[in-house]
């Protein structure tokens, strides 16, 4: 147990420059611990302690103004503060709270004499032991405020045989308050504004993932589909998408598509029909189905298709895309051209036996 309070290194009362000297090497110490909140509270808790020579303990308000919890303290007598940490993180309502509910609520300082023999019935157990083992003599509750909100408060206790606070400690107490509470609040919106960054980057990392899965099922989809699929831009027509069956009927590599149209590729009056059905597609925002049309292959030579084109519209209703969906059906009409074929030739087979 410490020898009775020190008190403040210098006495403040009527030494304004001391005060102020004091406030300014506390407001610089705090400055450079406002990125993290844990080392900030424990160092506005130490700083203000070695400034006072008291006992000081750190105590926060919930963001909904229920509840407040003592989250840290110091004295320069390190076994007290090994008896103050059964104390701490501990939370206790506001309304339950005795002198704290007027501080806070009405952002008032209090200054309260203690007589470690004759304490109030209403006072916790370990509250009692704590004051009496360390011989508290006088509590100064002060609130932390910034920017018009209440963001904790400063408990600071004189212990027996110090100097009774007076008017300049007071004034001096408050100044170091406003500037703990300015850090506090700064430390608290960066830790937050931190934390809804993270959370915004899981949440976009979440959404990527997502999004790739999509498109590579989509991918699989479109890649393992018999027919031709392709892509143009709405704009000049030009290939944007094919896939494995669209490379395989024209003979050329999607990379060789890509970026071209249809007149680097088929003859011109067959690019001009391509073409004119493409456009009939965006101008009537409709699918377009063709039964049948020819096109003309690298690798296998002319081929029957039957197509469908639709229309790929943005947000605002205007074609962006026109997907194409071609069926190679030339085996099939060949088939029933065959089946044609076989038909007519057992009719005249027929008339010629009836003659």
């Amino acid at each position: 147990m410490p020898g009775g309070g020190s008190g403040p290194p210098a006495d403040p009362e009527g030494d304004d420059g001391a005060r102020l000297a004091a406030i300014a090497a506390a407001s610089d110490a705090f400055i450079d611990a406002v990125p993290d909140v844990e080392a900030l509270l424990a160092i506005v808790a130490e700083q203000i302690s070695r400034t006072t020579g008291d006992f000081c303990s750190v105590v926060l308000l919930s963001p909904d103004g229920t509840t407040i919890e003592p989250v840290a303290a110091y004295h320069p007598d390190p076994e007290l503060v090994r008896d103050a940490s059964s104390l701490l993180g501990t939370t206790i309502e506001l309304a339950a709270s005795g002198p704290w509910k007027t501080v806070l609520g009405e952002r008032r300082t209090l200054v309260i004499e203690i007589d470690p023999d004759h304490l109030p019935e209403n006072i916790a157990p370990h509250q009692a032991r704590h004051i009496q083992k360390w011989r508290m003599r006088q509590a100064a509750m002060i609130p932390m405020v910034a920017q018009d909100r209440v963001v904790g408060g400063l408990n600071l206790n004189r212990l027996e045989g110090s100097a009774p606070l007076g008017k300049a400690d007071v004034e001096l107490l408050e100044g170091l308050a406003t500037r703990a509470a300015r850090a506090i609040a700064t430390a608290q919106q960066m830790r937050d504004q931190k934390l809804t960054a993270s959370e915004l980057e899981k949440k976009v990392a979440e959404r990527t993932r997502e999004l790739t899965a999509a498109n590579q099922f989509l991918d699989s989809v479109i890649e393992n589909i018999p027919n031709m699929i392709f892509v143009k831009d709405a704009k000049d027509l030009r290939f944007v998408r094919f896939n494995a069956a669209g490379e395989e009927l024209l003979g050329f590599a999607r990379e060789q598509l890509i970026g071209k149209n249809d007149f680097d590729f088929f003859p011109a009056a067959e690019a001009e029909s391509f073409t004119a059905a493409d456009r009939e597609t965006l101008q009537g925002r409709r699918l377009l189905d063709i039964p049948e049309e020819t096109i003309q292959t690298h690798a296998k030579g002319t081929r029957i298709l039957h197509t469908r084109k639709i229309p790929i519209l943005d947000a605002a209703g205007e074609p962006a895309f026109l997907l194409g969906i071609s069926e190679d059906i030339t085996e099939d009409r060949q088939a029933q051209e065959a089946l044609a074929r076989a038909q007519q030739e057992a009719m005249r087979a027929n008339r010629a036996k009836s003659e």
